[in-house]
């Protein structure tokens, strides 16, 4: 299937990593070197070649072709995929920006290309709420680097706005850097003590860390001053779910 997918676009560099995962182990190494020679900024490559060297028992080059992947093409979901493989001792993907409000009804009826380019266009024409409906959009389909542009947008357009500065500092989230992004929630949590979205999003990446105790904590106090609201209702969700695991 992935050989007939080739002949009918040689271009598809998806094709090509497909039709060498499945001819494993049968010069599939040889052919993903060769799609890098060929495709050297494409972190699908580099991360199906680290897939393969690792199954080849070469681990520290299978950790080189992942990093690789992170810094030539980080606005990718193979590139996020890559970051987990470097990193697992924290939660798989990375922690999104949950947004106050949903994206109109208008839009979330579209189909999802649609609805991208829609939230693009009220980005684009709108405030820090349409931005920030686009960031988390694009956070969600994998492009993180795209997701905190908007953000960054969202802030420079209200800089005072809470939400905004939350979605900033979510943004910069990277296992390689946790500190990016907990170097200005931490700030922002002694600045608004009492704003949920601050608390909710810093207990959250917390989690990410496996900092379960602080974790909960700062769950359980966007839980007490956001009883009726998202943060306050997503957090006791949280909560629940780990003492259902108990950890």
């Amino acid at each position: 299937m992935f050989d007939r997918l080739v002949r009918r676009d040689p271009a598809s560099v998806e094709a090509k990593v497909g039709a060498a995962i499945a001819r494993w182990p049968n010069g599939t190494v040889d052919r993903l070197r060769a799609l890098t020679a060929s495709h050297p900024d494409s972190a699908l490559v580099r991360l199906h070649l680290g897939l393969s060297l690792y199954a080849s028992g070469d681990d520290a080059s299978a950790s080189a072709q992942w990093r690789e992947a992170e810094q030539r093409d980080p606005d990718s979901p193979s590139a996020l995929r890559a970051e987990d493989l470097l990193h697992p001792d924290m939660a798989p993907g990375r922690p999104f920006f949950y947004p106050a409000s949903a994206a109109p009804p208008a839009i979330v009826k579209l189909p999802p290309a649609e609805q991208l380019q829609e939230l693009r266009r009220a980005a684009v024409r709108g405030g820090a709420e349409e931005n920030l409906l686009y960031g988390v959009a694009l956070q969600r389909i994998g492009r993180p680097v795209s997701a905190l542009a908007a953000f960054e947008h969202a802030l420079a357009v209200e800089p005072q706005s809470v939400a905004a500065q939350v979605a900033a500092a979510v943004g910069r989230f990277a296992k390689d850097d946790p500190a990016a992004a907990f170097s200005r929630l931490g700030p922002l949590a002694r600045a608004h003590p009492r704003a949920a979205v601050v608390r909710f999003h810093l207990g959250l990446l917390l989690l990410w860390i496996r900092d379960v105790k602080d974790a909960r904590t700062q769950l359980q106090r966007a839980a007490d001053v956001d009883r009726r609201g998202i943060y306050g209702r997503e957090a006791r969700g949280l909560l629940s779910r780990l003492e259902l695991i108990g950890t």
